[in-house]
């Protein structure tokens, strides 16, 4: 049996190699190459809603970083024809989409797909008309099956599982039964397989999310694998290798201790694989974003991993080691507490850095799926820490001292704190698929399709038509058209007065002026800070005299 001052020893052995692996991780960091945050769209040439009396001869779309392009992710739509794969030409943050065919008059929308360098993928659609077609093209574009993303969800949920689980048990397993290891081997081999059949059952599924089209069953997982962006598939590689190599020494006829160390180092890295893509590569300081994210991997495996050794070796997992009497529990439920509160605040200290870097403001923290999840998984860590706590400050010191009343409840609440972790593990792959950017969630939910499109007469001779496109959160791009009784455009001024009401919530008016270009089309911009239907009013002035009024209403979702 492993006495309390070797098993010391061997917890500073391993405090020792922690601490050697996050100061290489540091040094690495200083190295890591630079990159801008998540892309958002910047500007479209013609902009959306645009009238244009001859077909465009390409669409230009300018993005705040370099983005990659999507196989077959950019369509034209045209009424009452087939919709048409455009090919887009990429260089750096600017996408070029030509128009290849002479298009006639009509309205016509473009749906494109780029893919961003944290591998979310960002989708929008720009319409536009040509000659005397003013009425816009309203079209159901492309949409994946909510199946799709839940399925990548549970994949990553596998995968993750089974690599953080396979750090700690490592780490603690040998430490705390290490005159036992067969045991310990065999844990970590399923664990490692957990992790590798979960990566790659998640190839495909982010392939499809990638591409914004489902894939064929004939379609072989090796075309899907290529079709994904460079950083996805690094981390891919790197870890399936890496666990591959794992089992396999762990089969190896070498010292225990060497076998565990080689284990460990192949499982951390590839842990570390998966900062290759995903949100730490995509805010700056990067150095400062991965060295963050790679503490935060394998600390939390180290807390999952020896929750789940304590766990087994409270049903008698581990025989004949140091689980053997209610003294021996107690004593390493107290090493394992102190070492889980360093850890925690490591955890801690990583997260918070991250989180602050990444959703950056309360808008995303509160208005996006990113920030809620966030806020739901901070609630679940913080009821582990709260049991963490009571075993550490209440049952420990009991046990200590009269270990039956108090060893069942100890016991349950160190499987109480495994389940909720396990639980924090399934949202937190659920939040890395997230994008925290509000931008580009606003054009992955479809915002900048039309909210309202129509024609309302101002007098007798004098009609507007207006469209409202969502543009990004509460913020709305309004155009107008001034017509005459022949249907052609005409002037009012320069500028155009709209007024915005809610009469719900006793809200307005909320005052907006349109501007006038040169093909006198009046365009601007207003925050509507809540859903409902709102009544708008244009008020156009053809005279000094005589102000011209139209009231339509427009329904603004959540």
């Amino acid at each position: 049996m492993v006495t309390i001052v070797s098993l010391m020893r061997h917890v500073e052995k391993a405090h020792l190699r922690v601490g050697l692996l996050l100061l290489m991780l540091a040094c690495c960091g200083l190295f890591a190459q630079s990159a801008l945050g998540h892309a958002a769209l910047v500007s479209v040439t013609p902009a959306d809603g645009s009238h244009l009396d001859t077909s465009p001869a390409e669409i230009v779309l300018e993005f705040n970083e370099p983005v990659g392009i999507v196989d077959n992710g950019t369509m034209l739509f045209q009424q009452n024809a087939d919709k048409q794969i455009l090919t887009p030409m990429v260089h750096g943050n600017v996408v070029h989409i030509p128009i290849e065919v002479e298009l006639g008059d009509g309205a016509y929308v473009v749906q494109w797909r780029v893919i961003s360098a944290d591998s979310h993928p960002i989708t929008g659609t720009v319409s536009f008309t040509i000659g005397d077609t003013r009425q816009p093209l309203s079209v159901e574009t492309d949409t994946l099956p909510g199946w799709v993303e839940n399925a990548r969800v549970t994949t990553v949920t596998v995968k993750y599982l089974g690599l953080l689980a396979a750090i700690g048990v490592l780490v603690f397993g040998f430490l705390l039964a290490r005159d036992d290891w067969a045991p310990i081997r065999n844990l970590t081999t399923w664990l490692f397989a957990f992790a590798i059949v979960g990566a790659l059952i998640e190839i495909p599924f982010a392939a499809m999310i990638q591409a914004g089209r489902t894939i064929g069953v004939g379609q072989k997982l090796w075309d899907a694998y290529l079709t994904l962006d460079g950083g996805f598939r690094a981390s891919a590689y790197v870890l399936v290798l890496m666990l591959v190599v794992g089992m396999a020494v762990g089969r190896l006829r070498i010292h225990p201790q060497m076998r565990m160390n080689l284990s460990l180092a192949l499982a951390v890295g590839a842990a570390l694989s998966q900062t290759l893509s995903g949100h730490s590569r995509t805010k700056e300081p990067v150095w400062l974003m991965t060295v963050s994210d790679s503490i935060h991997i394998v600390v939390a495996g180290i807390w999952l991993g020896g929750l789940l050794v304590l766990a087994l070796g409270f049903l008698g997992r581990w025989k004949g080691s140091t689980f053997a009497t209610e003294e021996d529990i107690a004593s390493i439920v107290w090493r394992f507490s102190t070492l889980a509160g360093w850890s925690l605040l490591l955890v801690a200290a990583s997260g918070v850095t991250m989180a602050v870097t990444i959703v950056g403001s309360w808008d995303v923290l509160f208005n996006t799926d990113y920030g809620v999840t966030l806020l739901v998984k901070t609630a679940l860590v913080g009821m582990v820490v709260c049991m963490a706590s009571l075993n550490r400050f209440l049952l420990v010191p009991r046990t200590t001292q009269s270990p039956k009343p108090t060893l069942p409840w100890l016991k349950r609440l160190v499987t109480c704190e495994l389940i909720v972790l396990l639980i924090v593990v399934g949202i937190t792959a659920r939040l890395v698929q997230l994008n925290p950017n509000v931008e580009s969630v606003v054009a992955e939910q479809g915002f900048q399709t039309t909210l309202y499109s129509g024609e309302s007469k101002l007098d007798a001779d004098h009609s507007v038509h207006i469209m409202v496109e969502q543009v990004s959160l509460h913020r709305y791009h309004v155009t107008a058209h001034l017509l005459d009784p022949e249907g052609d455009m005409t002037q009012a001024g320069k500028k155009l007065n709209l007024s915005w009401f809610l009469p719900e919530q006793g809200l307005g008016p909320i005052v907006q002026v349109l501007e006038m270009d040169a093909d006198s089309v009046y365009m601007g911009e207003v925050t509507l800070p809540l859903a409902g239907n709102w009544l708008l009013e244009i008020r156009a002035s053809f005279d000094r005299f005589t102000d011209s009024r139209a009231t339509v209403e427009v329904a603004i979702p959540n």
